[in-house]
């Protein structure tokens, strides 16, 4: 008779317990959010005493290894190309299950999305609270995402933009305006690039518009690059071909004049997310990048 009550009470304070857990997922709901700030507490996340219950069951380890795998999967999905590495950290098992994490970590090799190219790239989440959809495909976050992050990109990266579609195209027919018209001017062709000496070099063939196909004049010329805008752009251009030098020191200083753009990161900004580049630099010939990216909850890339 006393087993079938001390059954019964186990049964009892098992119902009690999974009561608790799935009524305090449910307790808030996540506010509007302003572009790049986080979440406001409090967060809707399990309490103090259920954490504590789902830590000591053992729980949040198996949780948080299929939590991380998903990630990855979605994340991948949504580039062109990359390995994708996640570690997150939740406030509980019942939180991760419903897609409420603390922090998210994540670092990614050989990356490439619509025409950019990033050898190395790491991020992690800035806000303590960060939910998602996780039964969408790809994930789609319920609430806002800002995430801090720093990337390498090597001249193996900058060959593959330029050689890209998207970024032959960009070249092609590069312009004046004269009169409020644009007038074709020169297209790029067969570019290669290279950082050497912290400097990035192209070697092209520059073809005039309205002169025959065979016509090109191949040329090699030293960049500078800086971020201006929250765009990756020319700031200086020296030919280092010497044949025809004072007619390409006039080409030099249209380009320089010009400042084309290399990547425009507000063109990767799309449906109310947000990329900055913080910090630009070329060190041991590989352009180091640090910035941040926001994300609006319901975002869908």
């Amino acid at each position: 008779m006393k087993n079938i009550k001390m059954h019964k009470f186990s049964i009892l304070i098992g119902l009690i317990t999974v009561a608790v857990l799935f009524s305090n997922l449910l307790v808030f709901s996540v506010p509007q959010q302003r572009q790049n700030t986080c979440p406001s507490k409090p967060y809707p996340v399990s309490n103090f005493f259920t954490r504590n219950i789902q830590r000591f069951m053992g729980l949040n380890l198996a949780v948080t290894a299929i939590a991380e795998e998903a990630i990855e999967d979605s994340i991948t999905k949504l580039l062109d190309k990359g390995e994708v590495k996640v570690n997150i950290k939740g406030y509980s098992a019942m939180d991760l299950v419903a897609g409420k994490f603390k922090t998210v970590q994540l670092k990614a090799k050989n990356i490439a999305k619509d025409g950019v190219y990033i050898s190395s790239l790491e991020a992690k989440s800035l806000c303590n609270f960060t939910q998602i959809d996780r039964s969408s495909d790809p994930v789609v976050p319920l609430s806002p995402v800002y995430i801090g992050f720093k990337g390498i990109i090597t001249d193996s990266d900058i060959n593959n933009i330029v050689s890209s579609d998207q970024y032959r195209q960009k070249l092609k027919g590069v312009s004046i305006k004269l009169f409020n018209q644009d007038i074709d001017l020169v297209d790029f062709l067969n570019l290669k690039a290279n950082i050497i000496e912290n400097k990035l070099v192209i070697k092209t063939d520059i073809h005039f518009n309205g002169m025959p196909d065979y016509m090109k004049l191949p040329v090699k010329m030293g960049i500078g690059l800086k971020v201006i805008d929250n765009k990756l752009r020319v700031s200086d251009l020296q030919m280092i071909t010497k044949p025809l030098g004072g007619e390409l020191n006039l080409l030099s200083n249209f380009i320089t004049f010009q400042r084309p753009v290399i990547v425009d990161f507000n063109s990767l900004s799309k449906k109310g997310s947000d990329i900055k580049i913080k910090k630009f630099s070329i060190e041991n010939n590989k352009v180091n990048l640090e910035g941040t990216v926001w994300l609006p909850e319901n975002y869908r890339g």
